[in-house]
């Protein structure tokens, strides 16, 4: 009987606890507070076999809203999960509310009214903090020992060493810090920067030297730099159309790069700040010279100090890649240059052309070169000769314009000359006539007044000057017609 009852209460539990898991419902999801300006993610989970349901969120955002309806395709119940996501406009709450009706498998529909409030607080200032909580090398000590403040630090590890880790830590949780991790080191100085970014984008550096020590160093000096052979061919990258060989120098196994075409012997130096190079190794002479290659789309050139001035060209300093050479250039503002080197590929010294802007090298045509530089001077003297032919034509031109325009006042002086006589012809009939007049008046004299004689006579000479000039002036206005119609012809 005991065992009888057992059985029924199991069964009611097992069959309340089966309408527990069919029942439908909505459940809303969230943070539960976001800063103004940031996005908010609702997550909507249905459980049931059917549904129609609509949302909005209201308050602190906008245009927020949901709008659902579906069924499970089987009748029986299924879970779903929706997302929407509200922008947070302003400081205070979000309030996103589901509502609508669900239905079971067993068909039983309800309505639910599921809500969610999100408080909107006022955005965090952006934090301007770039410097470091901590910075080490892992099972080594820096120097000086560290101090945020200090940017500059430095360590000195043996031979064996060829990786560290670098540890750095950002004082603020917002800050980026990049350049930390496991790096590798060389022989010398190996120079590391740690950028530490703040949230507001502002970058402080923070910097780190290793000096892997050489216990046997060998110097080189060229010129009055100075160098020291690195003895690890990791550190060295092999040039092209050489190979990888091994000498010896001062009783240590050096690496090294050999090619059957150029006959050089290259090696790896390092400079005081790390910075690797390649140098030629004489090993008669014991000398170093740095290698020098220049790689263009046509050949690879490494290129040398000229061994003679280049006539018709200056002598300039010219940067490629970071490196200075001494070079020629034709002209002050040109692209072009003369190098002097060797075409690795082949052996050949000679003189290359060089292209700034395209970076490109070519072989240096000395006699095309005469030959273009013969056509651009008998270019020029054609020019220069057209030149002077067409001044020669316009100086004739105008010498020509000019004579014409003299060759008229012969006509205006014969003309002028006949006006003259006429205007002498008649003064002098005008004077015979005064003449005869006071010899006929001089028989009178003694009934007339000699003052209004005088006067009369003056009067009557001034009319007639009037006169010869009013004729003097038709004729001068007629001659200056006459030689403009010339001047038109």
């Amino acid at each position: 009987m005991k065992k009888i009852v057992q059985y029924i209460i199991y069964f009611f539990l097992v069959f309340g606890f089966l309408n527990v898991v069919q029942a439908a419902s909505v459940t809303i999801n969230s943070v539960d507070s976001t800063t103004a300006g940031g996005t908010i993610t609702f997550r909507i989970t249905i459980k049931a076999a059917a549904w129609q349901l609509t949302g909005k969120g209201t308050g602190a955002t906008s245009n927020c809203s949901f709008n659902e309806a579906d069924a499970s395709g089987n009748a029986k119940n299924t879970v779903k999960d929706f997302f929407v996501k509200c922008k947070a406009t302003d400081e205070g709450q979000i309030s996103f509310q589901v509502s609508g009706n669900v239905t079971d498998e067993d068909g039983k529909s309800e309505n639910v009214n599921p809500n969610k409030i999100v408080k909107v607080h006022a955005p965090r200032p952006k934090d301007e903090n770039n410097y470091l909580k901590s910075l080490n090398v892992k099972d080594y000590q820096i120097t000086p020992e560290f101090n945020k403040e200090t940017e500059e630090y430095s360590l000195e590890v043996s031979s064996t060493v060829d990786k560290v880790t670098i540890e750095a830590i950002a004082e603020s949780n917002f800050a980026n810090v990049s350049g930390a991790g496991e790096v590798e080191v060389n022989e010398g100085m190996n120079s590391f920067d740690i950028f530490v970014t703040s949230e507001t984008g502002i970058e402080r550096v923070y910097k780190l030297k290793i000096n892997v020590k050489d216990n046997n160093p060998i110097p080189v000096n060229i010129g009055t730099l100075n160098y020291t052979i690195i003895k690890n061919v990791k550190n060295l990258i092999k040039p092209e159309l050489y190979e990888e060989t091994i000498i010896q120098i001062q009783g240590f196994d050096i690496p090294a790069f050999v090619s059957d075409i150029t006959k050089f012997t290259l090696v790896g130096l390092k400079d005081e700040e790390g910075k690797v190079f390649l140098a030629i190794y004489n090993k008669e002479t014991n000398e170093y010279n740095l290698y020098n290659e220049q790689k263009s789309s046509s050949m690879l050139i490494h290129i040398m100090d000229p061994i003679e001035d280049k006539k018709g060209f200056r002598k300039v300093k010219l940067e490629i890649d970071e490196i200075e050479y001494n070079v020629f250039q034709k002209l002050e503002k040109s692209s072009f240059y003369l190098v002097y080197g060797m075409n690795v590929e082949t052996g050949q010294k000679d003189y290359f052309v060089y292209h700034k802007d395209s970076n490109t090298f070519q072989v240096y045509d000395e006699q095309l070169f005469s030959q273009l530089e013969e056509e651009k001077k008998i270019r020029d003297y054609i020019i220069i000769g057209l030149g002077i032919g067409f001044i020669m034509m316009s100086i004739l031109c105008l010498f020509s314009f000019l004579h014409k325009s003299h060759s008229k006042p012969p006509r205006m002086n014969k003309k002028q000359k006949e006006i003259d006589e006429t205007i002498h012809l008649l003064m002098e009939e005008k004077m015979k006539e005064d003449m005869e007049k006071k010899s006929d008046t001089s028989v009178k004299s003694e009934k007339i007044d000699p003052e209004k004689l005088y006067v009369k006579d003056a009067v009557q000479k001034m009319n007639d000057v009037e006169k010869l000039i009013e004729q003097y002036e038709k004729t001068v206005s007629l001659s200056k017609q006459e030689l403009e119609e010339e001047k038109k012809k």
